[in-house]
């Protein structure tokens, strides 16, 4: 990982057409070359961590972690009056012994589990961001106590070659924005990540950052932006003239109202 200390917002957009300059010389996407993802941190000492990598200590089985998802599954749909037709316990397990573990196109229950990801449950999915602009507003958008700067990461799962995976090694998988979610999915341009590694046959989620510390050179590229928090007030401002703001991303009325204090009060500095 490529880290990149800032001192401006102009900077910060000066490195997105960087970004931008280096994928069109890779000439149109095609299947050997992927667009940036982008997700934003509000204090520059927080990891790629997952919220499912925060809840266990250690690592789990997406055997074990697809049971506990199964488990929690009839008390919310009698909540929600939603259905999921995902596959049972037993036929995931068969899935999953007769998969190599090394690619996850066909990745099971995503409906389902992108649901989970956005009301709390822990989940083994990395939220990203196909739009920098979303990202800066996550890494801005509430001041964190202690913090004196921000990261916005971009990245890349391959670069002009296609990627190359090995059961020896942990191996972090995208999952494209093609899913039934929730609409926050959505007005967030939301994509996904998950990481997986194998162990004695069984396949585990395991932790971003074991990936991330390879710096391959011709895959799973990635760019640490830090930022001043000093530059907080410019960039929500920049972003909401953007149509960027709490309001368009969440919809609702809690959302409105940290709009209307962060554009009115905090940036605009109104007097009453």
């Amino acid at each position: 990982m490529e880290e990149i200390s800032l001192n401006s917002w102009d900077q910060f957009e000066d490195k997105l057409k960087e970004l931008e300059t280096k994928r069109q010389a890779l000439g149109p996407q095609t299947y050997s070359s992927s667009n940036y993802l982008f997700r934003g941190h509000g204090d520059t000492t927080w990891l790629l961590e997952t919220t499912l990598d925060r809840f266990f200590a250690k690592r789990i089985s997406l055997l074990l972690y697809y049971r506990y998802a199964q488990m929690a599954r009839p008390r919310i749909e009698a909540f929600t009056g939603s259905r999921w037709d995902i596959p049972s316990n037993e036929d995931y397990e068969s899935w999953l012994k007769n998969h190599d573990g090394l690619t996850f196109h066909d990745y099971k229950a995503y409906d389902y589990l992108a649901y989970l990801r956005h009301h709390g449950f822990p989940s083994p999915l990395l939220d990203w961001t196909e739009s920098p602009y979303v990202a800066a507003f996550f890494a801005f958008r509430s001041e964190v106590r202690g913090a004196t700067q921000v990261a916005i990461y971009a990245y890349q799962e391959y670069p002009g070659v296609g990627k190359i995976s090995s059961s020896n090694k942990p191996i972090i998988h995208c999952l494209g924005p093609y899913v039934s979610s929730h609409k926050r999915h959505f007005l967030q341009q939301s994509q996904y990540t998950f990481c997986t590694e194998i162990d004695n046959d069984a396949v585990y989620y395991t932790d971003h950052q074991k990936v991330v510390a390879r710096n391959e050179p011709q895959q799973d590229l990635m760019w640490k932006f830090v930022l001043p928090i000093g530059e907080r007030r410019r960039a929500l401002a920049q972003l909401n003239r953007m149509n960027i703001n709490a309001f368009s991303l969440f919809g609702t009325e809690d959302s409105l109202a940290e709009t209307i204090a962060t554009s009115d009060i905090y940036v605009r500095g109104r007097d009453v």
